[in-house]
């Protein structure tokens, strides 16, 4: 694009009512070369700019008749809604009150539903741009008794805890701290404490249970999401023996049959989690005997 091609879009554009800031931007240019440029080709830019803001405003009066909310037109012409109630009074029109208490009553009756669903007064403050005080008011005049609200989100809370569900899980939940969750359950008389004691204890003892009837530590691990080294300390504070200590010969067979899973075309990562290993622990059994390939990929067969 020639330089007098561009400065023929931009007088183009400037008559078509666009701004300069706009205008700037898009072809790399300062407010201040748009401007000369205009004062060059004998545009009266400060005058334009009061022929522009004259349609606009005409425009946006236009809009606001046809029955346009003010924050839509706002929005469409990126100003101010005060701005678009100004430009109406201007021109001798009344901004219909009756859209205005629509939108309000429709966004109080969003206010009440995300209550109801138990969602904090702050945070539905927040989100609507009202303080808590105002959404408390809101709610006692659409018929919303918050304290028999607060009730049941409170019992819905204590049944969850007494579920299994961990503290942060349940606050999360209700948008609401895990010290918050805590409070509501001491005021229930519900000790979270003796619960998770009483949880873990069974969760041990169906360990310990599941390591005597010979399942490996990793796949015990794996299950209840532990480390090996702690389904171990669970079993010793239990009395149990968590492993086996092979001899050199059951060491052996053990090699032999991943070696041999291994060269059959099974992955390392599958036989290490059959015979609860590493993948690593399994590659370095393999280029013992003499064999080389990646966890993901079965290792060629020996010629």
């Amino acid at each position: 694009m020639t330089k007098e091609e561009r400065n023929r879009k931009i007088i183009e554009r400037i008559q078509a009512g666009e701004r300069t800031e706009d205008i700037a931007a898009e072809f790399g240019l300062t407010q201040t070369g748009v401007s000369h440029i205009c004062q060059r080709a004998g545009l009266n830019l400060a005058r334009h700019r009061v022929k522009a803001r004259r349609e606009r405003n005409r425009r946006i009066v236009e809009h606001i008749q046809s029955g346009q909310a003010v924050s839509v037109v706002a929005k469409k012409f990126g100003i101010n809604k005060d701005y678009v109630t100004q430009i109406c009074r201007s021109a001798g029109l009344k901004v219909n009150e009756r859209q205005k208490i629509h939108r309000r009553q429709g966004r109080d009756r969003k206010i009440v539903v995300r209550v109801q669903e138990g969602v904090p007064l702050e945070m539905v403050g927040r989100e609507f741009g009202l303080s808590s005080e105002r959404v408390r008011q809101i709610c006692l005049e659409g018929g919303l008794n918050l304290k028999e609200e607060r009730r049941a989100r409170n019992r819905q809370i204590i049944e969850r805890i007494r579920a299994g569900k961990s503290q942060v899980a349940v606050a999360k939940e209700f948008r609401l701290t895990p010290n918050t969750v805590s409070k509501i359950c001491r005021e229930a008389g519900v000790n979270v404490k003796s619960l998770r004691q009483h949880e873990t204890q069974e969760r041990n003892a169906e360990i310990v249970r599941r390591v005597k009837a010979g399942e490996t530590r990793a796949a015990v691990a794996r299950d209840f999401r532990l480390h090996v080294n702690g389904v171990s300390w669970i079993c010793r504070e239990a009395g149990a023996v968590a492993w086996k200590r092979l001899s050199k010969q059951e060491y052996q067979v053990r090699n032999a049959e991943i070696v041999r899973r291994v060269a059959s075309g099974e992955t390392q990562v599958a036989v290490a989690k059959d015979f609860g290993l590493t993948a690593a622990r399994v590659g370095a059994i393999c280029t013992a005997a003499g064999f080389q390939g990646s966890p993901e990929s079965s290792p060629p067969r020996n010629p």
